[in-house]
């Protein structure tokens, strides 16, 4: 279990503030190829269960979930992102399977904000304020971007210093447009072949 302590001193305040609290548990299970996978499930300190996580009323504000964790069975805080906050996670797994040096980039992009890392040791949550169209999931790159409906597994574990959440709409946007999977406009014609009999 992560430490109140570390909570208490490294969330954000402004986060704190929000009623979107959640706590998560870690279960560890077998994949098909044998290898133990975690899974991270959303819990509600209000009903005790993981479903209908993301209804408002069964989120907390920040101490009564701080409060209740250590007796809770669970491993830590979530924070719950919805529509009605002005923020993005980028969300950077697999760490060890991404070059250093892209790494360290996307550290330096996002030098002024919070990052932390996640629960496993091996990917990086970064706290930012900003718009994005909708949620991306790039498996691909490594790389996530979360603006609502999303549990975030909080550590408090910061990666530098920095533990304000900072406006960085046009670097957000940048990542967005870089990582978002590209739409083909079906009804432009020069996207598709026409066949014929040197079709094979």
């Amino acid at each position: 279990m992560i430490s109140k302590e570390i909570y208490y001193k490294n969330i954000p305040q402004e986060l704190k503030a929000y009623k979107q609290w959640l706590w998560f548990k870690v279960y560890r299970n077998k994949d098909k190829d044998g290898k133990i996978k975690s899974v991270k499930i959303p819990i509600s300190p209000i009903t005790y269960k993981s479903n209908e996580w993301n209804k408002s009323e069964n989120q907390v504000d920040f101490e009564t979930a701080l409060n209740g964790l250590e007796n809770s069975g669970c491993d830590g805080l979530s924070f719950v992102l919805t529509d009605n906050d002005p923020y993005i996670c980028v969300d950077v797994d697999k760490l060890s399977e991404i070059d250093g040096e892209k790494i360290a980039d996307i550290i330096q992009d996002f030098n002024s904000t919070y990052k932390e890392m996640s629960v496993s040791k091996n990917g990086l949550h970064i706290f930012v304020k900003g718009n994005i169209p909708k949620n991306i999931n790039n498996q691909m790159e490594h790389i996530e971007l979360y603006k609502s409906n999303k549990c975030i597994a909080m550590t408090g574990n910061l990666i530098d210093e920095q533990n304000e959440v900072v406006d960085m709409s046009e670097m957000i946007k940048k990542y967005y447009d870089k990582y978002a999977p590209k739409e083909i406009d079906i009804t432009n014609p020069i996207h598709f072949k026409t066949f014929s009999d040197e079709t094979p």
